[in-house]
């Protein structure tokens, strides 16, 4: 994927609101559409702080088959001053 497929891909859902953002991490989950989360989270993440985001982008991490990744996602959950 090159950068204007990346910049197109974030122009999809750079304007959602925090609601919309979860929204749309439900719907892929549920679709099983574990490798095109992980971006995405990582963008919601960097948008909104919002360590729900953290959670599912190391979920579908996960699911792609890099446990030891995934792991290190949640440590970033847990070093968060909220937790």
């Amino acid at each position: 994927m090159d950068g204007k497929d990346s910049s197109k891909k974030n122009a999809a859902y750079e304007n959602l609101s925090l609601q919309e953002s979860q929204s749309y991490v439900y719907y892929y989950l549920h679709d099983h559409h574990f490798s095109s989360l992980v971006p995405a989270c990582q963008f919601f993440f960097q948008r909104y702080n919002d360590p729900f985001f953290v959670f599912w982008r190391a979920f579908c991490i996960y699911k792609s088959g890099m446990p030891n990744q995934a792991v290190n996602e949640i440590q970033k959950i847990a070093s968060l001053q909220e937790m």
